[in-house]
Formats: C-alpha cells, structure tokens, sequence
C-alpha cells in the first residue's frame, strides 16, 4: 500500500512538472467516489471519479515511460449532461442542498378539445419555452427534491387545411374558410406566457429521475396569423388581442435521461376566453435540455 501510495505521489508530481515546467499544477479532489491506481513497468496512472457535489466529476493522468522518456496523458472533465445549464449541490443545513438550473424545450403542441371545424396539425404547431431560472431543493440527504423556477413560454397552434383563424365583424374569435381561388398556406394562434414551474424530484439513479408538478401560465400576449396565394399575390391577414385567459395552469411530467429530458404538459383550461366564440385545451410534448 505504502509502495503504490508512494508511486501515485511520484506521478502527480512528475505529470504536473511536465505539463507546465515553470508553474506547478495541483488538483485537489475532496471525498471522492472511486480512486484507481495503476502502477506497472511502463505505465503509471491514477484515475478519479466523483468528487464531493458533483458524482460525475472525472480526472484522470497516465504517464507512459520509456528507456530515457515518458509522455505524460491526461485530462480533467465534468460528464455531467447538465455541465452548461446545471449546477453543482451547495450545502445547505441538516444534510439539505440547493442549487440553481436553467432549462431550454422544444416541442409539438395539440388541442384535444377543440370545435369539429377546427383541425390543428400537431406537428406543424410547436412549443418553444426557456426556464431562465429554477431554485431546485433538496431538504433531506437522499432521493427527493422540489424546485420553483421562472421563464417564457411560445405557443403555436397551426392548421393547414382550408379553414382560417379569423375574428367576426363584432370581435369573436371563428373558423371561417379562405377566399375562393386562393392557395392556402397556414393559419395559426400563438399564445406567449410567462411561466411559474413548480416541481418535485425523484432521483432513480445518476442519470434517471422523474420530475412532475404544475406550470402557472400568464398569458401576456396573443396574436392570429393567416398567410395564403391569390394567384402571384401573397397576403396575410395579422391581428392581435384575441383574448387568451389570462391565467392558466398546466400539469407537467418529465423524464430525465442520459441524453435528453421527455416531457409532456397538458392544461385543462380554455386557452381562448370561452366568452369570446372560440374554446380549446392545449397538449404539448417534446424534449428539454
């Protein structure tokens, strides 16, 4: 033990003159996971993973000698698929920790309760929201954790066919049809929000969690666009103020994986004030970064 103490102490010494003759370079990991030694004829290594706040946490140095040389090869790195958008746990009291994330998701959105003239195509409209910022805590040392974040939400509600968004000579909101001798392009409803997630966190492993909870939506503007041919022309018929309910709630599942999160949001709210012609729900589904 003390021989192989004694060599990886000689290797972190040798790898750092190396790699910078003029400035010593020393790496300091606290309580870490998983330590390999490696000491043979020709090759000496150490290999860390897991540090103390961070389990992916990765360093590893080899030093491959020769009769007169060596080349020294390492590398420290953060396998984290969160690294960018993720934070480390800082320790709170009591065995609690807290950290701050951020979340970018793209997706498809749906209307299951919609009127028969209305037909949406699902993956023609999309969803586009940023969390800018979620507290995410954990209050006991093991698999749970709540979180509260904030951010902006973009939904698009788009139909293909021949019918049209449209808005009625006393302000409601209608299906209606496209001009005859005209070539319809889309027609669509988006609904920009800034949204409230609040969340609680299973951990299944490293890698593997489930995160589910409502999303408060206040809806802060709405617009409808209609775009078709008539013959070389091209028109489009803009309008906003199409009168979304101001405060809906949506209920939010998500995956964590490896790669990438799933998540699907469904709202049993209108997304249109029931009072102004036109009501549907919305579902949404897609990934998250």
């Amino acid at each position: 033990m003390k021989k192989i103490l004694a060599c990886a102490a000689l290797l972190a010494a040798t790898a750092s003159f190396a790699a910078q003759p003029q400035k010593n370079d020393t790496t300091v990991v606290v309580f870490p996971k998983k330590v390999t030694v490696v000491v043979g004829d020709t090759i000496h290594s150490v290999d860390i993973v897991g540090k103390e706040g961070n389990e992916k946490y990765h360093f590893s140095n080899k030093v491959i000698m020769g009769d007169s040389s060596y080349v020294v090869v390492g590398n420290e790195r953060n396998t984290d698929k969160y690294a960018r958008m993720h934070r480390e746990w800082r320790k709170g009291k009591c065995g609690s920790a807290w950290r701050f994330n951020s979340h970018i998701g793209a997706g498809f959105c749906a209307t299951p309760s919609h009127p028969r003239a209305m037909e949406v195509s699902t993956f023609s409209s999309w969803e586009i929201f940023w969390e800018i910022c979620e507290l995410e805590f954990r209050p006991w040392k093991n698999l749970h954790a709540f979180s509260v974040g904030f951010g902006l939400d973009w939904r698009n509600y788009r139909m293909t066919n021949r019918a049209r968004f449209d808005k009625d000579a006393e302000g409601m909101n209608v299906i209606t049809t496209y001009p005859e001798s005209t070539d319809p392009k889309f027609s669509r409803i988006k609904v920009f929000s800034l949204m409230i997630p609040i969340n609680y966190h299973f951990a299944f492993s490293d890698d593997w969690g489930l995160a589910v909870g409502p999303v408060v939506n206040v809806n802060a503007h709405s617009s409808m666009k209609t775009r078709y041919e008539r013959g070389d022309e091209e028109c489009l018929v803009y309008k906003n103020g199409i009168h979304p309910v101001p405060v809906t709630v949506d209920f939010m599942a998500r995956l964590k994986t490896p790669a990438l999160d799933v998540y699907v949001k469904y709202s049993p709210c209108n997304v249109l004030k029931s009072d102004r012609g036109l009501t549907f729900k919305s579902l949404s589904f897609g990934l998250m970064l």
